[in-house]
């Protein structure tokens, strides 16, 4: 059941480089750290059998969204089920669940990003690369208020991709930011890392340059990460062992050194129908998994750890950064935790297990 409740809920990268590659200095800035005096503290433990039961009884839609998120103070997970409702639950509260049917599109045709913003949704059309803007209405339903096409932006060889988190959009300051590939570019990457739509121009602009190194590397389904505060946007890729924050504009600000990362892994990319060798190399490389904002102006870095065998549960490590993006606390997260549904909570973060039973909500303390 375990496998069947969380298929497709967690996709799990591979990106590798040659031996030539430099993405990763080795005993370069990456190895600097600065002990700042924070102990990572579990404060409390939510149960969330109930959601499991929720989500069982209604599975998850492949061709939508899902994730963990905050309203107000309060956690929830929101999701569209197959039956097409779209459906908020309260982890405090197992009575509470919100249900809005979706009848405005064809599910069966395309695939949608989804990202929740004041009271609402945006709904991206992955297919025909339009934008939707629907609220929730006191009458249990969506209202739909804008629509965007973006389609000219992008040449046809470029497409969205979703991220380790298996979100495909990330939302803030009335700004959208997706990850773009392509279908004919070097380890299908696009040119520039991400698309940035702004919802009040209805401009779409493509941003930042993937690294130099990648140019030379053998990469294997790189799939960037995204966090937007405050006219910054925070850009994590798999294996490179740097954090990129650049404004909203475009303008790169700074490569912020991510310390104790181990590097890249040689991938043979002639291997890569080998599902025994894919899965071993998955095992074995460490991933950038996640990048999420707390208080403050502080964020944490979530890695997946090398593996010494498939079978070997997930361990993750975390590198907590200042607001002046010096690193100032690292270590190691419980085991069968799941560091890609991560998401900032109170003074902390809040993160699920595998089995989704049970959420532990942590924080830094001095």
């Amino acid at each position: 059941m375990k496998k069947k409740l969380l298929a497709g809920l967690f996709l799990f990268n591979s990106l590798g480089c040659s031996n030539k590659c430099q993405c990763f200095i080795e005993n370069g800035p990456s190895s600097i750290y600065l002990d700042g005096g924070y102990q990572l503290v579990e404060k409390d433990r939510l149960d969330l059998r109930q959601l499991r039961l929720e989500i069982e009884g209604k599975p998850v839609n492949p061709y939508f969204d899902f994730f963990f998120l905050t309203i107000g103070e309060d956690p929830y997970f929101l999701y569209v089920s197959k039956d097409h409702q779209l459906r908020i639950l309260s982890l405090k509260d197992s009575a509470f669940t919100r249900n809005f049917p979706i009848t405005n599109f064809s599910l069966k045709q395309t695939l949608f990003a989804v990202a929740y913003e004041n009271e609402g949704v945006h709904l991206v059309d992955l297919k025909n690369k339009i934008y939707h803007r629907a609220n929730f209405s006191s009458r249990g339903t969506l209202d739909f208020i804008n629509k965007i096409d973006f389609s000219s932006s992008l040449e046809k060889h470029e497409f969205i991709k979703s991220s380790s988190t298996g979100k495909k959009v990330w939302s803030g300051d009335s700004t959208l930011i997706m990850s773009l590939g392509s279908s004919i570019g070097k380890n299908s990457l696009s040119k520039e890392i991400s698309l940035s739509l702004d919802l009040r121009s209805e401009e779409a602009k493509k941003m930042l340059a993937f690294p130099d190194c990648y140019q030379g590397c053998e990469v294997y389904n790189e799939r960037p990460v995204f966090s937007i505060s405050k006219n910054k946007v925070f850009c994590l890729l798999t294996y490179y062992d740097r954090v990129y924050k650049y404004q909203m504009e475009g303008n790169l600000v700074k490569a912020i050194a991510i310390p104790a990362s181990h590097g890249v892994v040689a991938y043979d990319r002639k291997k890569e129908k080998n599902h025994a060798y894919t899965r071993e190399y998955d095992a074995q490389s460490e991933k950038n998994v996640n990048l999420i904002q707390l208080n403050e102006g502080s964020y944490v870095v979530f890695q997946k750890l090398p593996q010494e065998s498939v079978v070997e549960r997930l361990k993750y490590r975390f590198v907590l950064f200042s607001q002046n993006d010096l690193p100032i606390a690292q270590g190691s997260l419980k085991e069968n935790v799941v560091a890609e549904l991560a998401i900032p909570f109170k003074k902390g973060f809040l993160i699920p297990n595998i089995d989704l039973n049970a959420a532990f909500y942590y924080e830094f303390d001095k």
